[in-house]
Order: C-alpha cells, then structure tokens, then sequence
C-alpha cells in the first residue's frame, strides 16, 4: 500500500510553485529587520541608560555634589531659594522596552527607535545621616534615530543622531533643552539645535584622546511658575553609561560658563576613560521635584550626544 502512495506524493510535489521574486525581496527584508535590530541591542551607541542606574536608590549618596548642611529642608514658599537636597538619584525598574522601526531600501536602512523607560526618582531631604530616601514614578521615552548601510552582505552604522528623553506625557513638561555645543580644546566641535539631526558616524561624532579638554554649553528653558531660584538644575553625565554626573553652570564663574543667567548651562571636563564609545548626556531637571521626596512632580528633559575616545 505505501508504495502506492510515493508516486502521488511526488506528483504534489512537482505541482508546488517555485519562489517568485517578490517573496524572495519580502522574506530578505525582513532577515534584515531582524539582523539590524540585533545589532542596535548589542551598539554602545544605543545605550538607553542615559540618566538613570539599576543600582539602589539610583546611586542617589554617590553621584553628583552634594550640599554642605546638617539641618533638614524647609518647606518652600512661592519665589523661595531652591536647595539641593541630601541626596537624589534615578533607579530603572525594569528593563528598558525598546522598540525599533526599520525601513529597508535596497541596501540602506533607515530606523527610529523608541525606547519606554520605567524608573523612580529617589529623593531624601532629610540630611538626618541615613539613606532614606522618598519615591517618586518616572515616565520616560527616550527617541533616536539612524541609517545603516549593507556592505558585502553586512549591515553597518552609518549615522546616528543624539538620544533625547522626554516624559512620556508631554503636558507634564516645563523642562526643555534647546541647544547643545561641544568643544574640544577649544575649538567647537559639535552644535546640536535638532536631537533628530543624525550624524555621520565616521566623520561628526566628536572623537578625543585622553588628556583634551572637553567644554560643554547646553542652553535650557523652563516655563514653570514655581518662582524658585533657581528654576532650573542642570547636570553633564560626562561618562554615559557607566555613570557620575556633575552640575552645570549659569553663574558667569564656575565650569567655564561666560555670561551669568543667559540660559546656558557650562561644564568642563578632562578626558580620563578607556577607549570606545561613550554618551555625554545633558539633564536638565525642574527644582521643584528635588525639594520634597513623595509630591507625584517628576518634571525633566535630556540630550545624549554619542562620542567616541581613541
């Protein structure tokens, strides 16, 4: 009886239409989708912790500079002095979801990638000797954009653009960076007005040896009707994404800053790290959110600018 069978299985088989073109070209891009999101997942350029740290508290008693007072924060009244507090740091809590959308035409790929990041903002105002911060949520989504090119059967990076975070509602947000350059022994080296803007990866990214002077001006409006003084703080993550963050000035003295209260925030650093790529990101941050430790007034916004050490 099974031998039978054999001749009509081959004739099916005969019957089978062969590939066409068309299904050939759909089934190849998307092998490129998926080779072209791999290689995001695994980039140095595409790193999503910009800002924030999975470690306790966010790292809130070791980054940043932390104000010089024994005695707790008072409440604030309206047009009150903002005060840095004990200590303040973000926490992802999840892993960041990232979502890429890739446009393949022949052998270039255009992709813009979204990622949604949970996170909390830890903040203690106590200054009482112990780490006991509060909690608040952190909404963010983090936008970036890049082209990739195929050669010789391989896709590579092309050009990138910085990754700039906003709060994933936008009707929270009074916070905005609207420019950021960067100089590099003083000579300007970067100018960003568009975090969109993609850059070519071999030629605009800013590259440095250890040893340069990297200076950056980062300008950053604020409507919020809090009236405090300052409305703003402003931070450079020089060393993305291993960590540290420093403030930024708008004093006219401190961090290379030239004209006091112009809406240009200056930090300057020394390039101290091992070779490969790192993010210098911006952070801008409402005060209002780091003088108390539960109010639900999360309220920031952030540019990374990719750069590589040789």
């Amino acid at each position: 009886m099974f031998g039978r069978l054999v001749p009509c299985v081959i004739a099916i088989g005969l019957l089978m239409p062969a590939s066409s073109p068309a299904a050939d070209q759909a089934a190849q891009k998307r092998k490129d989708k998926r080779e072209i999101k791999k290689l995001i997942e695994k980039s140095a350029y595409f790193s999503p912790y910009l800002t924030g740290t999975t470690k306790r508290y966010g790292s809130a008693y070791t980054e940043g500079n932390l104000p010089d007072s024994s005695a707790p924060m008072s409440p604030l009244a309206a047009d009150a002095e903002a005060t840095l507090p004990a200590g303040w740091g973000r926490r992802l809590e999840t892993d960041p979801v990232r979502t890429s959308t890739v446009i393949v035409v022949g052998d270039t790929a255009t992709v813009s990638t979204v990622i949604d990041i949970d996170a909390t903002l830890y903040v203690d105002t106590s200054f009482d000797g112990r780490k006991n911060p509060g909690a608040k949520p952190i909404e963010d989504t983090v936008y970036r954009y890049s082209t990739w090119q195929k050669e010789d059967g391989k896709w590579h990076l092309t050009e990138i653009s910085p990754a700039e975070v906003r709060l994933s509602d936008p009707g929270r947000q009074t916070v905005f960076v609207t420019e950021v350059k960067v100089y590099v022994n003083d000579t300007l080296m970067m100018d960003i007005t568009d975090p969109a803007d993609k850059r070519d990866v071999e030629t605009e990214i800013v590259r440095v040896t250890n040893g340069d002077v990297v200076k950056v001006e980062a300008s950053v409006t604020n409507s919020s009707t809090s009236g405090l003084d300052p409305l703003t703080y402003v931070y450079c993550h020089p060393n993305r994404p291993v960590g540290g963050r420093d403030l930024m000035y708008d004093d006219g003295v401190n961090g290379g800053d030239a004209v006091a209260a112009d809406g240009v925030w200056t930090y300057t650093y020394t390039v101290n790290l091992q070779d490969g790529c790192h993010h210098a990101a911006i952070d801008a941050l409402d005060s209002l959110c780091l003088q108390n430790e539960t109010d639900d007034d999360y309220n920031a916004a952030a540019w990374g600018m990719p750069y590589v050490v040789e």
